[in-house]
């Protein structure tokens, strides 16, 4: 069951959240860095994002979940995700820690929103509390009150020692007073800190997947036009012209004249637009800076095939002498 602080104190600790649907309290969070919490994986199960909620009532926008891909719902293995945010939060990270430095029957603080006892109906307020240590393993911490544990609304809340965070509470016993286990977070180190540096502000690279604007390095973070769920950093300045009308008919290269290039195009004299033949300019500015996950495609006359008399049908070439290119999806 979802792990509150049995009899804890308030906690001034500002870097622990709340995650909410609405009002309704669903699990805690800790702020690692200024776009991201930790939380708990089954806390983000649903296909919906909950808000991340500070100390002063205010809701953030989730903008992106990650699970650990390991996640067991049955088990609770690897029961840790991270949930990002726009804009960053302004309050400072909790430090979590990389390298394990605990031992059974060491006290810890632990941290969250949830229930005080069993079927509280109280309003969700942020307590800590102490537990005890019981055993390690390699995936999970598994503690007893001494004399508080975490309860239902506490899970993805922290468990720290030393300043710094151990633990991700995960599970216990329904009444809250038996035992509580947490996620290690040292044993998923490596899976955060990807995270962290694949969603920071400039983490994203020009063709990467990006979940906010400040998070292209260059460029700007795109939706994808086959699937506006997903959106990559685009680099190029101009949208392409192609398909709306831009071939008239085909003008022989005798009748063109030299015009600026309009991403792929060449603007000829009189009323007449004419494609540019194949440029190692064009194919270096707006082919190899392509988006390489789901790019979409357009149609490109290929000029030699024309030459040699292929039909235009309407305002939009449309021929099987045309070639397939890749080009960035806006």
């Amino acid at each position: 069951m979802g792990a509150t602080i049995t009899g804890g104190t308030p906690s001034l600790e500002e870097a622990v959240v709340e995650l909410a649907r609405g009002d309704v309290l669903t699990c805690s969070a800790t702020v690692i860095a200024p776009q991201a919490v930790l939380t708990a994986a089954h806390c983000v199960k649903s296909a919906d994002l909950p808000d991340v909620v500070d100390g002063n009532g205010v809701h953030h926008t989730a903008v992106a979940k990650f699970a650990h891909p390991g996640f067991d719902a049955t088990t609770l293995d690897h029961d840790l995700a991270l949930i990002v945010v726009d804009p960053p939060l302004a309050i400072a990270p909790l430090p979590y820690t990389t390298a394990l430095d605990a031992a059974v029957g060491d006290m810890f603080e632990v941290i969250g929103y949830g229930w005080t006892v069993a079927g509280d109906t109280s309003v969700p307020a942020r307590r800590t509390g102490t537990s005890q240590l019981t055993a390690i393993d390699p995936l999970q911490l598994h503690s007893v009150a001494a004399p508080n544990q975490t309860c239902e609304g506490d899970s993805g809340g922290p468990a720290v020692l030393a300043g710094q965070i151990i633990g991700v509470a995960s599970s216990g016993d329904p009444m809250c007073v038996q035992f509580a286990q947490h996620t290690r977070v040292d044993a998923h180190a490596d899976f955060i800190a990807a995270t962290l540096a694949a969603t920071a502000a400039g983490g994203a690279q020009p063709g990467d997947r990006c979940w906010y604007a400040a998070n292209c390095a260059a460029g700007t973070c795109t939706a994808a036009l086959d699937d506006p769920r997903l959106a990559f950093c685009d680099v190029l300045r101009r949208r392409l012209r192609i398909g709306t009308r831009v071939y008239r008919r085909p003008v022989p290269p005798s009748r063109t004249e030299p015009g600026r290039d309009r991403g792929g195009l060449r603007e000829c004299s009189g009323l007449h637009r004419c494609p540019v033949r194949r440029a190692e300019r064009w194919q270096h500015d707006h082919v190899h800076h392509a988006l390489l996950q789901r790019p979409a495609r357009v149609h490109v006359p290929d000029w030699d095939h024309v030459q040699r008399g292929r039909r235009w049908r309407g305002s939009v070439l449309r021929d099987t002498a045309e070639r397939w290119l890749l080009v960035d999806p806006r």
